[in-house]
């Protein structure tokens, strides 16, 4: 949390989040577009939605009611088993050939449902961003 100072052994601040770690299964469902406004060069857009399912998280948090810091897992009711993300993507992609072209591809995702519960202080929507690139073998 911005601006708290804190230890695993001790909380100075009333934090709600010390550290935490988690793993999910996506299934993403996209839908997109794609076009070529030149000969060699072809452009998407991309949009979609996943689905998401927790399969285990480890943190460390901090309990308001006997300020106490707690260890939960993936049983633990802080966090959200089901959640879902907006998906974005734009992609450009250059034809080197007939049947090879690399392509470059800036995507993003917000988290629509947070990964914590209702019942957690620090209901989070995050966005996320990436980067990817690489080689379509085509044929």
């Amino acid at each position: 949390t911005p601006g708290a100072t804190s230890t695993l052994s001790a909380v100075t601040v009333a934090d709600t989040m010390v550290r935490n770690e988690y793993s999910r299964f996506s299934i993403p469902l996209m839908v997109g577009y794609r076009f070529s406004p030149a000969g060699k060069i072809s452009v998407g857009l991309h949009t979609g939605i996943a689905y998401m399912n927790l399969l285990n998280a480890d943190a460390w948090v901090y309990n308001i009611n006997d300020k106490s810091v707690q260890r939960t897992d993936e049983k633990s009711e802080l966090w959200r088993r089901n959640t879902f993300d907006a998906l974005f993507r734009i992609e450009a992609a250059y034809a080197v050939t007939d049947r090879f072209s690399v392509m470059l591809r800036p995507a993003g995702s917000l988290l629509l449902t947070s990964q914590y519960n209702d019942n957690y202080a620090a209901k989070r929507k995050s966005f996320r961003q990436s980067v990817e690139g690489g080689v379509v073998l085509m044929w």
